[in-house]
């Protein structure tokens, strides 16, 4: 059951991230659209945009959920000879 919850955990972060570059990508790109699209702003440019920031607004609810869901799973899915390796280099050595 544990690595089932890690597994479950690592793909809700995956997930997340992802969302947060689509939301970012979507952002960028209604913005595109809906200003410099073309030389001429026409309707269908601003439709473009629209359906952009709609995906960005789908993105983001994505984002919250998942990451907010990863608070209830309690199982770390560091792995020990990273967090060890990680301790190292941040531990001053006396000389």
């Amino acid at each position: 059951m544990k690595l089932f919850l890690k597994i479950l955990k690592y793909t809700l972060y995956v997930l997340g991230i992802l969302a947060i570059i689509g939301f970012l990508f979507f952002f960028v790109s209604g913005i595109y659209n809906s200003l410099f699209a073309d030389d001429i702003i026409t309707a269908q440019n601003r439709i473009g945009g629209a359906y952009s920031f709609l995906w960005m607004i789908v993105c983001g609810l994505v984002a919250i959920a998942t990451l907010f869901s990863t608070l209830a799973i309690k199982e770390e899915i560091y792995f020990d000879n990273f967090i060890n390796n990680i301790k190292r280099l941040l531990k001053k050595e006396k000389i």
